[in-house]
């Protein structure tokens, strides 16, 4: 049996789409996991005061009111930042950020101080102003 050439079209283009609903599935599936834990990502673009960061296997985004204030990014910039929400949208998985969340602080002060990420002292709660109170590394 022989198949014509709109056939053979229509078949490739319902492989193309199944494929690229799973890699959407599996990205949603791979961020989600990850919500509340600190991300590494490169500034892509710079948006109406929101940043879109490259993770390597996807896109996230910063929105404007999650940024500390007078921080400003250009593209190629490190930025490192807390997974708070993922969710599914039409055009795909997307992956909210936050430089000003209460928890970036802890997740970071783990990261970084070996008493806390022992379990030697524990962090209770955590009280910040994003900019201004919070210890700047050099």
């Amino acid at each position: 049996m022989e198949f014509g050439r709109i056939a053979a079209q229509s078949a490739k283009q319902v492989i193309v789409q199944k494929v690229r609903d799973a890699e959407r599935e599996r990205m949603y599936d791979e961020y989600f996991n990850r919500i509340g834990e600190i991300v590494n990502g490169t500034v892509k673009r710079v948006e109406y005061g929101n940043v879109i960061v490259d993770l390597g296997r996807g896109e996230a985004i910063i929105r404007r009111d999650e940024l500390i204030p007078r921080e400003m990014f250009r593209y190629g910039d490190r930025v490192r930042a807390y997974v708070y929400d993922v969710r599914r949208e039409q055009r795909g998985p997307q992956i909210f950020l936050s430089r000003t969340h209460p928890q970036f602080m802890a997740k970071l002060f783990m990261q970084e101080v070996p008493e806390i990420y022992d379990g030697v002292i524990t962090i209770r709660s955590i009280a910040r102003d994003p900019g201004s109170a919070a210890p700047r590394s050099p």
